[in-house]
């Protein structure tokens, strides 16, 4: 997966305040890869950026063995299945090696107690940051299996910021809005580039992953720049980041809490993936009967403060029986994105228009 495109792909469909979680959200694909035959395949692994589904699965399984033997991340999986509804065993068992998502029964029919039942492994595997995937509104009795993964990261920053200060944020070029902000002077790196008019810094964290800042110069330059940025652009400046330590560097940034709640059917079907919504039923591998993905939920939360970031995902997607000398100056006062990321993995991306 090439490292920050499938972020961007994501972000392009959301507007405003967002954040979404790459590695989430690819992960509750993987199990669905596990239950399509080639065509439905193929537009998975198109959209997740990769050249075929065995290498999609690889990366996923060492990106995620990678997170979780550092303990840089917790990352789970599990099928809840309707009670009585037989799934083929080789795609329970392909589901428990890759991605260890063993099969959990559940009755669709009871609305409240499915979703009691799905949230509370969600708030288990989130740490209690998501404590609502589904609600009871969304189970419907039709529902045969609900495929979900969650996600979870804590990290401290390696140089905390000062204490918070209220401040100004620039809405655009003639509007602000106060809120807490932070800052921080040290040698981080840092690049400039021309054709964006933005500057890129890279935030480390003590597990060894980095939240990256991508600043506009201009406080209303945001959408300018989300136009420009591709993946080879980003994954160029990361590379190309002055490391040197020459320059010290002031960096401004909002402490920020979001929550924000993404509709992954209509996200992927704007990125070309279709099938497996189609009420035809071209997931064939998974059951014994045709079936489709009837909804789709992704949620994250995401917590950064002076001390570090605490962040969030969890994605459902519910399968439905075919019925139908001066310091270099990076100011994140104005709209900017963001990614964590670690060993060439986006865990999070997310854009900060207006502070809460």
């Amino acid at each position: 997966m090439s490292e920050f495109r499938f972020a961007l792909k994501l972000l392009q469909t959301t507007a405003g305040n967002a954040c979404v979680s790459p590695l989430n959200i690819a992960h509750a694909l993987g199990l669905v890869l596990l239950g399509t035959e080639k065509d439905t395949r193929e537009q998975i692994v198109q959209a997740m950026g990769h050249k075929t589904h065995e290498e999609a699965h690889a990366v996923l399984e060492k990106a995620i063995k990678t997170l979780t033997e550092k303990d840089i991340a917790s990352v789970a999986a599990r099928l809840f299945v309707q009670n009585g509804f037989q799934l083929k065993k080789e795609f329970q068992d392909a589901a428990k090696k890759h991605y260890g998502a063993p099969a959990e029964k559940v009755d669709f029919s009871n609305s409240e107690k499915c979703a009691a039942a799905i949230n509370s492994w969600v708030a288990d595997n989130t740490k209690n940051m998501i404590k609502e995937l589904f609600s009871a509104g969304d189970i419907d009795p039709n529902m045969l299996i609900a495929l979900c993964s969650a996600l979870h990261f804590k990290g401290s920053w390696e140089e905390p910021f000062d204490a918070p200060y209220e401040g100004d944020f620039h809405l655009d070029a003639n509007r602000t809005k106060k809120t807490q902000l932070m800052i921080k002077k040290s040698k981080f790196a840092f690049a400039w580039d021309d054709d964006l008019s933005a500057q890129v810094v890279e935030l480390p964290y003590t597990n060894g992953t980095q939240m990256i800042l991508v600043v506009p110069k201009y406080h209303d330059g945001l959408t300018d720049v989300e136009k420009k940025l591709t993946d080879e652009k980003l994954r160029s400046m990361c590379d190309n980041l002055d490391r040197s330590g020459e320059d010290e560097v002031e960096v401004i940034m909002p402490k920020f809490e979001l929550e924000t709640t993404t509709d992954l059917k209509d996200t992927l079907e704007k990125m070309g993936v279709k099938r497996i919504f189609d009420p035809t039923g071209f997931i064939t591998e998974m059951s014994y009967q045709p079936l489709s993905i009837g909804a789709a939920v992704h949620k994250v939360k995401i917590v950064v403060d002076e001390k570090g970031t605490e962040a969030a995902a969890a994605t459902g997607m519910i399968a439905m029986m075919r019925l139908g000398p001066m310091p270099v100056l990076v100011h994140a006062d104005h709209p900017f994105l963001f990614f964590i990321r670690h060993n060439g993995q986006t865990l999070f991306g997310g854009r900060f228009t207006e502070p809460q």
